[in-house]
Order: structure tokens, then sequence, then C-alpha cells
């Protein structure tokens, strides 16, 4: 039997106002501290036949949050410590979430030395206007400027989140952003319409089918085919 893992990290420099995911803004170190002890206390745990992480072939781990990256280098510390104590694939894929504003030349560097196959980084956008509106933490320079990073000092494939039909935003904006995207080459972009999941810009919804053809054909023309 094989499984996938998701480990979450919830913890984030801020809350965009439009996350629905759990998250908590600028925890103290301590809590940060506890929470990983937990995590791999519980990873320690599944050391029963029938749930053991170590006699059950994992295909697929998946590192998201919050920020993974915001850890700075308590994340491959974390990962270290995590690997011994369960059985995956050579491989499998192994993805890791970061976001712009935490990414640095020394988290890189160590993050290459881990057997990580994916690195998903959200972007979102590449318009400062449209960055602000979302609550971003990081400005569109700071995105591409992670980027670069991360091509100089990994060998993971990079996959970059964009959103597509955010209220107030003009149509343009969007589709500058996914054209630099796109030239940016990175291995895979995840484009996701706009939910008001917090009831942040849910008074003024778009709902714009063409968005999501535009996007859709964009990407298949660029050589992203949608699976």
């Amino acid at each position: 039997m094989s499984i996938g893992l998701y480990i979450h990290l919830p913890f984030c420099v801020k809350k965009c106002p439009y996350c629905g995911f759990y998250s908590i803004a600028k925890a103290k170190d301590d809590i940060i501290a506890q929470y990983l002890q937990a995590l791999l206390l519980e990873l320690r745990s599944f050391d029963y036949p029938e749930l053991s992480l170590r006699a059950t072939q994992v295909d697929s781990i998946y590192i998201g949050g919050g920020t993974p990256s915001y850890l700075g280098m308590r994340l491959p510390s974390f990962i270290e410590a995590m690997l011994p104590l369960i059985r995956y694939n050579s491989g499998a894929e192994f993805t890791v979430e970061m976001n712009p504003e935490s990414v640095s030349a020394e988290l890189c560097r160590a993050l290459a030395e881990l057997p990580i196959s994916r690195i998903s980084m959200g972007v979102q956008s590449l318009d400062n206007d449209t960055l602000r509106l979302l609550g971003r933490a990081h400005s569109a320079e700071q995105a591409r400027q992670a980027y670069e990073l991360l091509r100089c000092f990994t060998k993971a494939a990079i996959n970059l989140d964009l959103i597509y039909d955010i209220p107030q935003i003009p149509h343009t904006n969007m589709a500058s952003s996914l054209q630099e995207l796109i030239k940016l080459a990175p291995e895979h972009i995840s484009a996701y319409s706009y939910s008001p999941d917090t009831g942040y810009l849910a008074t003024e919804p778009s709902h714009d089918p063409y968005q999501m053809e535009m996007v859709t054909d964009t990407l298949q023309a660029a050589g992203y085919i949608r699976y």
C-alpha cells in the first residue's frame, strides 16, 4: 500500500484577508518550536502495522501552510528530522510551499540538500496593485527575485501560483501577469479562480467565465497542459 502525506505548517508573516486556510500570523518562536516537536511526536506515534509510516510506502509528500518558508532555517531542520520517520519512494514527488518574502539564498541552499522535487511558490500576481488588494506580503519585484534565487540554488521543479478573476482588478492586469509567468518558464503554473471564502471582496464578485477560458487557452498554447 502507498499513501500521500500532507503536513500543514500554519505560520505566516501576515494573514491575507482572502485566505481561508488556517494560519497564525507572527507566531512566537516557542509556539512554532512546540508545534514542530508535536508533529515529529505524531509521526513517531504511527508505529503499529496499520498506520506505520515506516512500513507503508509514502509516494507523495507535501508540506503546505500557512507559509512553510516563513520558518526560515527551521524548515530544513524539521525536514531532516522528519524523513527518518517515514519510508518514502526515492522517486516520490516531494513538494514544499514557499512565499516570495521569505525566500533567501541560505534557505534555498539548505533545501537543495534535501530530496525535494518541487517547490510551489505563491506569487498570485506580478501586478503590485493586485498584490496590495490581496493583502500579500511581497511585491512583484520580490517575487521575481525569489524565483531567480530558486533557479540559482535549487534543482527542484518550480510551480508558481496565479489567481485570476479577482474583483476590482482589470482583465488586462491578470493577463499581463500570466504572460510574465510564462516567460519565467516554471515547470508548472497553478491558476486559481478567486474565491471569497472569508467574505473579503464578496460583495462585488467578478465571476467572469471568459477569464478561465483565456487562462486555459493561453497556458495550453504555451505548452502547459491541464490535467
